[in-house]
């Protein structure tokens, strides 16, 4: 699948489980081996953790506090797992500790892909295409 996203953000801290979600799911997709650690999602949070808030960065209560978050947001994976069922693109795999792009991708599992970018627009690069509809390329 070819998509073109540009995920320079983090979502911010007070969004709920289901954007972070979203953001993990994306970050997945993104990723060339098609697959996302709750350590990796983590690492993400604490670079630019740092860079906005260079004294927060050391701090082991944050650090906590971004390890229970994933922990919540991997649990809310779960549940989309569970519920989605045959339409859910991703499977948890690591003790549920990664995140994994399924393959090969179901006409089912492409429609839940459409919808989350859809719903997410602001991470799709937008200069690929000329006109404003969203394609998705499976190769």
């Amino acid at each position: 699948m070819s998509i073109s996203l540009t995920i320079d953000d983090n979502p911010k801290t007070n969004d709920g489980h289901h954007k972070w979600a979203d953001y993990i799911e994306l970050l997945c997709l993104q990723n060339i081996d098609g697959e996302v650690s709750s350590n990796y999602v983590i690492d993400r949070i604490r670079e630019k953790d740092a860079l906005n808030n260079p004294g927060e960065y050391e701090k082991s209560e944050v650090s906590i506090r971004w390890a229970t978050d994933a922990e919540n947001w991997f649990r809310h994976l779960r549940f989309r797992q569970g519920i989605f069922n045959d339409f859910y693109p991703f499977e948890l795999v690591d003790n549920e500790d990664t995140l994994q792009l399924k393959a090969p991708l179901s006409s089912k599992h492409l429609l839940y892909v459409y919808l989350l970018l859809s719903s997410n627009l602001k991470y799709v690069d937008k200069s690929t295409s000329a006109s404003s509809t969203l394609k998705i390329q499976v190769w």
